[in-house]
């Protein structure tokens, strides 16, 4: 199994190869990858934080973090915590939180075995941050009316959340 320094290393090399600006931090004592999502738009997450751990000798779990939100007041943090079991309901990979500091984050851990090799462990850390992206993406773009006030949480549920991945 390729080592945590040598598959974060690949995996900001094929991150920043399609575009994707990438930095890396210590958060909480962990060597983390940072992925900014670039672009004026408001209906962009934040950022993605990737963290890579080993499990055991032959396996290595893959952690990917995206804040979607940061930064609610209180009435934001109750309103966005109130949909967002109906988000979850739709999501294949990963799941929404939201934290009492007021932001929502979507959270997506895999493990990769040393069989995959490691064009099969890139393919699938790609695909999925992929998924998990369009999906914070969807749910942002959803969220947004919530959030800046110009729809209750009752009219939002009414017209319904669906989060496509």
């Amino acid at each position: 199994m390729m080592d945590n320094e040598a598959l974060q290393a690949l995996i900001m090399e094929h991150l920043e190869a399609i575009g994707i600006t990438c930095t890396t931090e210590e958060i909480a004592g962990k060597e983390t990858i940072v992925a900014e999502y670039t672009g004026e738009s408001e209906d962009l997450p934040e950022d993605c934080t990737i963290t890579v751990e080993n499990l055991t000798e032959d396996s290595t779990e893959i952690g990917v973090l995206i804040t979607v939100f940061s930064g609610f007041d209180e009435t934001q943090t109750v309103n966005v915590a109130r949909v967002v079991g109906e988000l979850n309901k739709y999501l294949q990979l990963g799941c929404f939180s939201v934290i009492d500091d007021g932001a929502l984050f979507l959270n997506y851990c895999f493990v990769l075995d040393e069989e995959m090799g490691v064009n099969n462990m890139l393919a699938a850390f790609l695909a999925s941050l992929d998924a998990v992206s369009a999906a914070a993406i969807d749910a942002k773009q959803q969220l947004l009316p919530l959030v800046k006030g110009e729809v209750t949480v009752e009219q939002l549920l009414e017209e319904g959340l669906v989060v496509n991945q």
